[in-house]
């Protein structure tokens, strides 16, 4: 596009900027011709290390990058942000505005000050910062918000989507949410208001599983609009789908049998006990149907069908891959069962190989008490590294502890117990404490999940969902618990020497063989369960 005339002839704004500056380069960088010159020292630089020069502010004196340069000079973002804070009545014109100036005392409003630029919002007359079209960050995230959410057939948004445009126009920060609206996410939810992509959980699962998509399902479900679900047992049977349209007709077959009536019937059993599905169980049968694919892909590859598999074919795989032997095996044993491959190949069982390295007791003990103590610690870091120190407990399980698992004491009002096991566990005075401080002030982190009760004690990033348990384990790292599970066993074989392992069983939550591994670890008797009970009952008035 033509910009200027030279003595040569029309000039572009490339070419004109090149004869305004032909023999300046930066003197910072060297890289770019130099288009502006401080007026502090008169070097030449580039926009960009003329934005990054840090100079004295002209009002307080602070050397700092120049956020804004008024007529006095270089103003530093800190003094912007004061002056923007600050509203008065000018002292000229009688009109509301903010202290741009002062003189002789009174305030100036820079429309007085004789500025040419200004602060107004042209839409709410507002004072802050403008954008690009003259209006402040609220407006401009508002009128986006009416942009993306508004039909452009009937002029108006659709009235099923009335309840997000409202939460979305409730939003606290109008910068978030402008760049939310700026992003994928504004994208969806402008295909939501032109009728592009449906309200239901079916048409977003068969999008690109990606942040976005996953935040804006929590939204609806948030909003209800879409109706809550298991998530983590839908998304299972998405990937036993995903998984099985690589693969070929026949083994596609296979693989989509194995997955829907052996991994998801056990998604469903530990769904019944009462609790929903964890990330952790569906990386643990996602992991059983990436073997299987991976398997059928080595057969298929080779030309051999499931059912002519050998022996020797087995045994070489599982040489080459011995960290997959258990998976391995769950599934030939599926599929012997199905009469899909030979009865006869064995799969040797993989040896557990557990961990029972300890924190030590000194340790744990102190780093338990500092918790308890420390205020400088987030509270909900204090509660979960004293319920990892001092019970054992999976951070798989803290995180999702709700307020239906809290129990009061009936007869100690001051002493509160969590519900892990069949029996509640109740907690000592100081943690029993710090917990009911967390339930008066825990809060999700993020905004637009703040206007709706949570059920959970430790809330997540995700609207309508808990912490995970990998954030959990990487906050406790930097608080002083190196490793969770050096705790949780220091924790247990402290717990089970002084209490018997099926007591424990049923107040920490876990399965009976568990409990008993570690006491048979321990060293300590069985009779002490016996001797237990009977001193609990009156002795007998006659002889057995």
């Amino acid at each position: 596009m033509i910009v200027a005339r030279g003595p040569d002839g029309p000039l572009c704004t490339r070419c004109r900027r090149q004869d305004r500056f032909p023999q300046h380069p930066c003197r910072d960088c060297g890289l770019r011709t130099a288009e502006v010159t401080a007026v502090e020292d008169g070097i030449p630089r580039c926009a960009s290390c003329y934005g990054k020069l840090r100079v004295s502010c002209s009002r307080c004196g602070t050397i700092a990058r120049a956020d804004r340069r008024w007529p006095e000079g270089p103003v530093c973002r800190a003094c912007v942000d004061q002056v923007l804070a600050s509203p008065a009545i000018c002292s000229r014109c009688q009109q509301p505005s903010i202290a741009f100036q002062h003189h002789d005392g009174d305030p100036v409003c820079p429309e007085c000050a004789g500025v040419r630029f200004s602060y107004r919002c042209r839409t709410c007359r507002g004072f802050a910062r403008l954008e690009s079209d003259a209006c402040c960050r609220a407006c401009t995230a508002q009128s986006r918000l009416t942009a993306l959410t508004t039909d452009p057939v009937t002029g108006a948004a659709p009235e099923w989507l009335l309840p997000l445009v409202d939460e979305l126009a409730a939003y606290e920060n109008p910068s978030s949410l402008d760049a939310y609206l700026r992003g994928p996410g504004g994208q969806l939810i402008s295909q939501l208001a032109t009728g592009a992509l449906l309200p239901t959980h079916e048409a977003l699962d068969e999008l690109r599983q990606t942040a976005s998509v996953n935040h804006l399902r929590d939204v609806l479900i948030l909003v209800g609009i879409l109706p809550p679900r298991d998530e983590q047992l839908a998304q299972l049977a998405r990937d036993v789908t995903v998984y099985a349209t690589a693969l070929d007709p026949g083994n596609r077959l296979i693989l989509t049998r194995y997955g829907r009536w052996s991994l998801m019937p056990l998604a469903q059993h530990a769904i019944r006990h009462g609790k929903p599905l964890t990330k952790g169980q569906r990386a643990y049968l996602l992991r059983r149907l990436r073997v299987a694919r991976q398997f059928l892909s080595h057969l298929h590859y080779r030309g051999v069908l499931l059912a002519d598999c050998t022996q020797a074919r087995c045994d070489r795989w599982v040489t080459q891959h011995c960290h997959y032997q258990a998976e391995l095996r769950h599934f030939l044993v599926w599929s012997a069962d199905a009469r899909l491959s030979p009865p006869r190949i064995a799969i040797a069982a993989a040896q557990r190989a557990e961990n029972r390295s300890i924190m030590s007791d000194t340790e744990r003990v102190l780093t338990a008490l500092r918790l308890e103590t420390d205020e400088t610690v987030p509270l909900a870091d204090r509660v979960a590294g004293c319920l990892v120190l001092q019970y054992g407990q999976l951070c798989t399980r803290i995180v999702s502890l709700t307020m239906d698992d809290v129990q009061h004491h009936p007869n100690e009002p001051d002493t509160l117990g969590l519900l892990f096991g069949r029996d509640p566990l109740w907690l000592r005075p100081r943690l029993s404490a710090l917990l009911q401080r967390l339930i008066d002030s825990r809060t999700p982190p993020t905004v637009i999940a703040r206007s709706h009760p949570t059920p959970y004690l430790f809330p997540g990033m995700r609207p309508g969902r808990h912490l995970t348990a990998n954030a959990l384990s990487e906050r406790l790292v930097r608080h002083g618990i190196p490793a969770t599970r050096l705790a949780r066993n220091g924790a247990w074989l402290s717990l089970v020497s002084s209490v018997h392992w099926k007591m424990l069983a049923d107040l920490i939550g876990t399965c009976n063989a568990t409990a008993h591994r570690w006491h048979l670890h321990s060293a300590t008797d069985r009779a002490s369960y016996v001797a237990m009970r009977l001193k609990d009952q009156p002795p007998p008035s006659a002889p057995e």
